[in-house]
This record gives C-alpha cells, sequence and structure tokens, in this order.
C-alpha cells in the first residue's frame, strides 16, 4: 500500500514541476521578445502564478494585468511595426496602472508593440497559454496572430528564442514606494481590495448516480461532454477579422483598441511609443508607427506647448456632408470611452470667434485620473476644404 502512495505522490509531484517548467518557458520566451524585439524599451514580465497576475513595470508605473480575465489576444501589423492587443472579458478593467503616487488607471484593455512580426505572434502565442492556465477548464479564449504576405503565421525559432535571465517574482506583486504614512495606508488599504477581488475557491460538486432507465440520456450526455472537451480552448481564425473592413462590429473594436492605446501611452510616456520618422527636426514632429483605424495621417506635434497625437480623419469641399460624417465619428468615439470621460463643447471658445463657418470642438476630459491625455475631436475651416481630426494632448 505505501509503495502505491509512494508512486502516486512522485507522479503528481512530476505533473507539477511539468507545469512549472512550462510556465516558466512561457516567460523566458515572452522577455526574450521583449529584450530583442519590444519597440518601447520596456523592463521584463514579471508572473505572480499564485494571484493569477502578470506585472510590468514602466517608468514610474506599473502595469498589471488578470491572465483569467483576457479573452481576446491578437496581433495587427502596421508601417511602423507590430502590435499585440489584449482584451479583458467583456470590456472589464482587468489591466490596471498603477503610478508612483499610488493613484490607478483600471483599462479594459493593453497593448505591447513589436519591431517583429514573429516576435509579436511568439509574444501573444506563449501569453495565450498563461492566461488559460489561470483560466477555469471550460472556458475558452481567441486568439489572432498575424500573417505575412505569403499568408503564413511566422514564430520565432528555437535559435532565435535563447531566453533572458528569467525575473524571479515575491509571493506579491511589487508597487511603487510609498513615501508617506497616507500613501502606505492607502497601499495598505488596496492590497486588503486585491485580496477581496481574488476568485474563490471552488467547491466540490456532489455527483449523484443514475437510474438505470437514465441510461440511454446518461450516454448522449457523455457523447456531448467528450465532444465538449475535445474542442480547442484557444479559437483561432483562419482570417485576422481585425483585416475585414466589412465586420463593422470587431473594426469599431480594433478602433477602440487603438484609441485606448494612444491614451495609454500618452499617460505613460507622452506618446513616445509611438514615435515614427522624424519629418520636422526643428518643431519636433514625428510620423506615427502606426495609424488609428478610420483615419488618414498620423502624426506627433504640439499643441500649446504640450505634447500631441493628432489623426486626420477626413478632408471635404461639402460641409454638409462631414458633418454627418463627424457625428458618426462622434458617435464611435464615446462609444469607447466610460463613464470617467466628461465633455466640453469648445465650438463657442473665442478663438473661433472670426470663423465665417460654425466650428464644432470637442473636448473629452477622464474626471478620475488628470494624467490621461485629453481628446478633442475638431472640425474647422481648412482654407477652400474642411477637415476635422482627432487631437490626443497631455494635461
Amino acid at each position: 500500500m505505501k509503495w502505491i502512495l509512494a508512486i502516486l505522490f512522485w507522479m503528481t509531484s512530476v505533473q507539477i514541476m511539468q507545469a512549472q517548467n512550462d510556465v516558466q518557458q512561457n516567460i523566458l520566451v515572452m522577455n526574450n521578445c521583449i529584450s530583442q524585439y519590444n519597440a518601447d524599451n520596456n523592463s521584463p514580465l514579471t508572473l505572480f502564478e499564485t494571484a493569477g497576475m502578470l506585472e510590468q513595470k514602466q517608468n514610474n508605473v506599473v502595469q498589471r494585468i488578470r491572465l483569467a480575465d483576457i479573452n481576446h489576444i491578437y496581433v495587427m501589423a502596421s508601417h511602423g511595426g507590430f502590435s499585440v492587443n489584449l482584451n479583458c472579458v467583456d470590456s472589464g478593467l482587468c489591466v490596471n496602472l498603477i503610478k508612483g503616487n499610488m493613484t490607478n488607471a483600471p483599462m479594459s484593455s493593453t497593448v505591447f508593440f513589436f519591431t517583429d512580426g514573429a516576435a509579436a505572434n511568439s509574444f501573444a502565442e506563449n501569453f495565450s497559454h498563461l492566461v488559460l492556465k489561470c483560466k477555469p477548464a471550460e472556458q475558452t479564449m481567441q486568439l489572432n496572430l498575424w500573417k505575412n504576405e505569403e499568408g503564413k503565421i511566422v514564430l520565432l525559432t528555437s535559435h532565435h528564442e535563447t531566453p533572458a535571465a528569467p525575473v524571479a517574482a515575491s509571493n506579491a506583486p511589487s508597487k511603487p514606494a510609498a513615501t508617506s504614512k497616507k500613501e502606505k495606508a492607502e497601499l495598505e488599504e488596496k492590497e486588503d481590495i486585491d485580496e477581496e477581488e481574488k476568485p474563490a475557491k471552488k467547491t466540490k460538486t456532489v455527483v449523484q448516480r443514475k437510474k438505470p432507465a437514465e441510461k440511454e440520456d446518461e450516454d448522449n450526455e457523455e457523447k456531448q461532454e467528450e465532444k465538449t472537451k475535445s474542442k480547442p480552448r484557444v479559437e483561432r481564425s483562419e482570417i485576422n477579422p481585425m483585416d475585414k473592413a466589412d465586420n463593422n462590429e470587431k473594426v469599431g473594436k480594433a478602433f477602440c483598441d487603438q484609441v485606448a492605446a494612444v491614451v495609454k501611452s500618452g499617460a505613460l510616456n507622452q506618446f513616445k511609443d509611438f514615435e515614427g520618422r522624424v519629418t520636422n527636426a526643428t518643431s519636433n514632429i514625428n510620423e506615427s508607427k502606426s495609424k488609428i483605424k478610420g483615419t488618414k495621417r498620423n502624426y506627433l506635434s504640439w499643441f500649446n506647448k504640450k505634447r500631441a497625437y493628432i489623426a486626420e480623419v477626413k478632408t471635404s469641399e461639402d460641409r454638409e456632408a462631414l458633418v454627418s460624417d463627424f457625428e458618426i465619428f462622434q458617435t464611435e468615439l464615446e462609444d469607447c470611452l466610460d463613464g470617467n470621460w466628461d465633455d466640453v463643447d469648445h465650438s463657442n471658445d473665442e478663438i473661433y470667434a472670426n470663423s465665417k463657418d460654425e466650428v464644432k470642438d470637442i473636448e473629452y476630459v477622464n474626471q478620475t485620473d488628470k494624467t490621461m491625455p485629453s481628446i478633442r475631436l475638431v472640425l474647422v475651416n481648412d482654407g477652400a476644404k474642411f477637415t476635422y481630426f482627432l487631437r490626443f494632448c497631455v494635461q
């Protein structure tokens, strides 16, 4: 009897060690992608497996991601590189940005930028493995990887995936240092809240035996259960849904994700994530590495001596048609913003006093986090034509 228990114990230990090795390998590959191909020069990721949380330090900000709440990962290409986009379940707030002053900004998505498509795909693939390890067995997620011109999904080859040194994690996620008693008290309160947010332990389910008369139904149920188990937990699409312009729902989702990425970059590093080729060295104006869906030219400039990300949407001589298009775009933009954003109408500001035509100028400001850039949607007379554009500006 003792030797049977010993064998069972040994088998369980082997399985646990194998699972831990798999998780460590996922983290090693992801950190290798960051160290060699990340466009932001960000620090490595740290996994807190017990809490199901992934953490990354960015300048004076800590980004935390609850893995079990990620349900869609997709990779997109642009002329400036590749982005790995992570979306929370039902647009929930599973991403948290914690600043040095202990203020936090919950978000429903986040993004990582890479200079190489294979690295972006490898990062996304390994990230999905971590997510599935944290989700209940019956839950799935969606993964869409980038395809090259030949329609193939490319990943880093083994000889390119020489892992960097693993990041050691303590028993609790790190946090920016508190500089006062008040901040320490707020930190302790937040840790209590985080503890309450942890999923409750699963309770055992009592399975009642079925009567012989129910055997046929039981067989059918078992067959259905086998089909369910055989279904892959990662749902892949043969064609990246973000490349389908006729799919309004998914295109709208991609637009919201890109708006969120610009807002996040503005809050973290004044849009440095998007700085591409310099077009005016004197004024420090740059092309953007990527372009927001539905817009034309995207670039980084200045507004009131503050760094701004500008996305030109449309230009036309027909003002009436452009106003109609402006209002549709405004509705799509507002659908991307949660209840923390208030709108301010600047259409009647003094700067437009001499304008011959009616001006539209709506600004959206986050009331709970003043470090978030403001978003301004403006329609103005551009000489013989009319133009409307988005302007993200740091506060």
